[in-house]
């Protein structure tokens, strides 16, 4: 039951960064704030997986959280327009940024390391929530797995 609510939790996160956006011309700054003391990291390698196809971690590095929101907002803007992209076979890494005591993620950021490599920064502000279309999903699905010691990609 545990496992199928996580799940549901990241269902949710993609059907709101896949909802309808308007494009982002150009990144914004800093789309994660800073301040996060714990990161969770559930990855989904997609139904070709050829082992297992789920898997998750977490930290408290402060460090480390560091880093990888850095690596987040050093991410270009994803192109506008129309573009063709590789096949896209569902995988996804999805980083939950939590502040100190916080249940809920202040924000959420699904990699997508294949098709176009979109990466989606949803940040809840108050009763706001704003998102972000970045490019990179590939470069940091693999930073953040190699981070938290998950098995990379195939």
């Amino acid at each position: 039951m545990r496992r199928r609510r996580a799940w549901a939790t990241i269902g949710l996160a993609l059907s709101l960064a896949l909802a309808p956006v308007g494009a982002v011309a150009a990144a914004a700054g800093e789309p994660v704030a800073s301040g996060a003391t714990r990161l969770v990291v559930r990855v989904d390698r997609g139904p070709d997986a050829t082992g297992p196809r789920y898997s998750a971690s977490s930290t408290s590095d402060r460090s480390l959280i560091a880093r990888l929101i850095e690596g987040v907002d050093a991410l270009p803007a994803a192109p506008t327009g129309t573009t063709g992209c590789p096949i896209d076979l569902g995988t996804r890494v999805v980083l939950l940024f939590f502040r100190d005591g916080a249940d809920h993620p202040y924000a959420v950021v699904v990699a997508d390391p294949q098709g176009c490599g979109d990466v989606a920064v949803i940040a809840h502000d108050g009763a706001d929530r704003v998102v972000e279309r970045l490019s990179g999903g590939r470069s940091l699905a693999t930073a953040a797995l190699a981070a938290l010691g998950l098995a990379p990609l195939a």
